[in-house]
């Protein structure tokens, strides 16, 4: 299992952002490192799930054993892959912009 921390570090490496955390808890912040350190992401309550329990994490092992499941992105493949979709979503928004 991954936290949401990890999953912005791997984003941001994968794109070469170089990113620093600030702060704890509702004050933490990442700041986007480069000739002006400005904020990038920042923790906002109003995204918290109601209730939410501390950790969920499900089991494939049953899957695997009788339905021979074998997963076929790691971590780091399945943000590779949102993230080109990504971008080409967001070339095509640019350039139907440009016409604009």
């Amino acid at each position: 299992s991954y936290s949401v921390k990890e999953f912005i570090n791997e984003c941001c490496r994968q794109i070469n952002f170089k990113i620093e955390w600030e702060g704890k808890g509702l004050n933490e912040k990442a700041i986007l490192v480069g000739n002006k350190r400005k904020e990038f992401i920042i923790v906002d309550k109003k995204y918290f799930r109601p209730l939410e329990v501390d950790y969920l994490r499900g089991d494939n092992t049953k899957a695997r054993k009788v339905l021979n499941f074998k997963p076929k992105y790691s971590f780091k493949k399945l943000i590779s892959e949102m993230l080109k979709e990504d971008m080409k979503i967001a070339k095509a928004e640019y350039a139907i912009k440009k016409l604009d």
